[in-house]
């Protein structure tokens, strides 16, 4: 099986306020590690290349879960040495995620590599997840026939009530539900914090860092040869 390429933000503040964001740890762990103790290769790569930043309030207990706590003290130095966006090829990888982590919001939603690669991985079929301020990697991706990626396909992402309680809809460049709409996407949403996560064919999208580990399972269970032979038959699911 080829590897799952994991794609970071490289951006670490939000806006001119000269707060940090980055990537939210639990976020990119809970799917980094899932996909390694199942056997499959990891690469992780972000706009910039090289260290990406991480999102402060990610550090903080209850946020800090157990398996983030692991992989900060094993120093694994996954998200220390990404490769350059540019650099990624397609064909190289079954399958392509994004973390969230409010940093996706200034830089991937608007990269064009990241569209570029986005944009042939659904060509291709290939599996592709997203959670959190994570979906807004897939707003600017554009299909061959020049579709928005999520024309026409049911999708979750960070929705405007949560930014509210986070208490950054006033800072954020956009409200992500409201562009996810504009961009075709069928978007749904449930309460504040609480895990949704939804299947459309190749797609895997999660509301918010609740979503992580059904976002994974989601994922792994698409790469299974078998259920890529169902999966036109099961068009969609809900967790």
């Amino acid at each position: 099986m080829n590897p799952l390429l994991i794609v970071t933000t490289s951006h670490g503040r939000i806006g001119v306020t000269g707060q940090r964001t980055g990537v939210w740890l639990e976020e990119f762990v809970g799917v980094y590690r899932r996909f390694l103790d199942r056997g499959i290769p990891v690469v992780v790569a972000s706009p910039r290349g090289g260290e990406v930043p991480l999102e402060p309030r990610s550090l903080r207990v209850p946020a800090l879960n157990p398996e983030a706590r692991r992989f900060l003290a094993q120093g694994d130095p996954a998200l220390s040495r990404t490769i350059p966006l540019k650099s990624i090829c397609h064909h190289d990888f079954d399958a392509v995620f994004y973390p969230g982590g409010a940093g996706p919001m200034w830089d991937l939603a608007a990269d064009l590599a990241n569209a570029r690669l986005l944009g042939a991985f659904f060509d291709c079929g290939k599996v592709v997840g997203a959670f959190c301020h994570g979906t807004a990697a897939l707003l600017k991706a554009r299909r061959r026939n020049g579709d928005p990626v999520i024309r026409n396909r049911r999708v979750t992402g960070f929705s405007d009530a949560e930014e509210l309680h986070n208490g950054t809809h006033h800072v954020v460049p956009f409200s992500l539900e409201q562009r996810l709409r504009a961009a075709g996407g069928d978007y749904s949403r449930r309460d504040p914090w609480t895990r949704h996560v939804v299947v459309d064919r190749n797609l895997v999208t999660g509301q918010n860092p609740q979503s992580t580990r059904c976002v994974a399972e989601a994922m792994l269970e698409l790469m299974r040869p078998a259920q890529l032979v169902l999966r036109p038959a099961a068009r969609l699911r809900q967790f």
